[in-house]
């Protein structure tokens, strides 16, 4: 039995894994042989290891890069043009150092489909991309005039692409009415695009787009995009152009974020980083806990959410204030340092609001695993902190003192003389007499650690 699109069907089901998982692990299901395709980035780690423990033979497979003869073949047959020379193609892509590009054949073939018609390589694979989408929007029955200058056919088809991820269905449809696995044009927000905000969207509009080769047959006489990875670029680029948050909800935006693993698709990196501050206020804390949830291991190795998890830290940051909003950025952020992920730039609170970066670092403390070296790694307090710890530490609630008292003891390796004496006088009671108690020993006068 064999399950295709997984990648696909989970974009608008997000318990299929799970519903695959229940059934393919009866003892009926044991009794076939399944062979299940998805892309690696949407791969599900869970189904994964539940499928190697009811499956002794169980294999996973990842699709290699094309060798060079045949990404050599695979373009000369997509651009079929007696002046295209393939090798020639390669050479060039090689020396652009662009070679993993054969990881991807569509995107192989919209790089030399640029470079045949341009002449040169695009400045990167995004280009290409949208290179392919404007050429395949321009082609259509030549004997029509095309009503749509191509600028707006673009900004449609990036609309077009949105919807089909959000509602749930790749597939569209011009008759007048639609059903649950398809979208009727008709039934499309008519808000006008901010690039021409006089002009609302006809039915019209949208059907001379699906006119276009950009789009093909699909089941019972609707169209689909021709390829998933022009409804990615088109989804992506739409986010901030003309859907989220006017046309979009966040709890919609968040189930087709999904990581990327190779060269992302559609600037999905630089869309990334920009929409953080395009989410409203009141939903900071949704995508952040949403967030925090995928930032794994094994998304931080791959780089699959760019400068995402940097921007909304530091969005977070700016309404941390609020308690509810301070936890989430303290969940964030600790989940980030738990996954290794390196922050390059200087910490937002670094020259922020001290009292904001200290009711940070209390949440921090109070929550998640060793949480007093999360607060290292995070550079929430430093020597300067010590009076103020001593201070508060008396009346925080006891899951937050443990880690700062362990803080007060890693801070005070090389005391002032003042800090010394503030500590050595701290009675039994306080939270933080334990954790510095190795500074109250007694050492003979003859002792080596009194010689000068």
């Amino acid at each position: 039995m064999y399950l295709d699109g997984l990648d696909q069907a989970a974009s608008v089901d997000p318990m299929l894994f799970q519903w695959l998982e229940d059934a393919l692990t009866t003892p009926s299901a044991r009794q076939v042989r399944w062979r299940l395709a998805c892309r690696s980035a949407a791969w599900d780690a869970p189904l994964a290891e539940a499928l190697r423990r009811t499956f002794p033979g169980f294999a996973e497979w990842s699709l290699l890069p094309l060798d060079r003869e045949a990404a050599r073949a695979a373009v000369e047959r997509a651009i079929a043009s007696p002046g295209f020379d393939g090798t020639e193609f390669l050479r060039a892509l090689t020396s652009a150092r662009l070679g993993r590009l054969s990881a991807c054949v569509g995107q192989l073939i919209d790089v030399a489909g640029y470079w045949h018609n341009q002449g040169e390589l695009p400045r990167n694979a995004v280009a290409a991309t949208e290179y392919e989408i404007i050429r395949l929007l321009k082609e259509r029955d030549r004997r029509r005039r095309r009503p749509l200058p191509a600028d707006r056919a673009m900004r449609l088809a990036k609309r077009l692409g949105a919807y089909t991820m959000f509602g749930g269905t790749q597939a569209l449809t011009v008759a007048p009415v639609g059903d649950n696995a398809t979208i009727a044009v008709d039934d499309l927000p008519s808000e006008p695009d901010p690039a021409e905000p006089n002009r609302p969207v006809d039915p019209g509009d949208y059907r001379e787009v699906l006119d276009s080769v950009l789009f093909t047959a699909g089941p019972s006489g609707s169209v689909v995009f021709q390829h998933q990875r022009y409804v990615e670029y088109e989804v992506l680029a739409a986010i901030i152009d003309a859907v989220y948050p006017d046309l979009l909800g966040t709890q919609d935006l968040v189930r087709i974020l999904r990581p990327h693993k190779t060269t992302p698709i559609g600037g999905y990196h630089k869309t990334l980083r920009n929409l953080a501050g395009h989410i409203p206020e009141a939903d900071l804390v949704l995508f952040a806990r949403w967030l925090a949830d995928r930032t794994t291991r094994e998304n931080v190795d791959e780089d699959r959410f760019g400068e995402l998890h940097t921007s909304v830290v530091q969005r977070l940051f700016e309404h941390a204030d609020d308690d509810v909003v301070r936890d989430a950025l303290a969940r964030l952020a600790a989940a980030g340092v738990k996954a290794g992920r390196r922050h390059h730039n200087a910490f937002p609170w670094a020259g922020g609001p001290v009292d904001r970066r200290r009711a940070l670092a209390i949440a921090v403390a109070s929550s998640g695993t060793d949480p007093w070296y999360t607060i290292f790694a995070l550079a929430l307090l430093t020597v300067d902190d010590i009076d103020w710890l001593l201070d508060v530490l008396p009346s925080l609630p006891p899951e937050a003192t443990g880690a700062l008292s362990t803080c007060i003891a890693q801070l005070v390796r090389e005391p002032s003389t003042r800090i010394a004496d503030r500590i050595l006088t701290l009675p039994p009671s306080h939270p933080a007499y334990t954790a510095t108690n190795y500074l109250r020993g007694q050492v003979a006068v003859d002792s080596e650690a009194m010689a000068p």
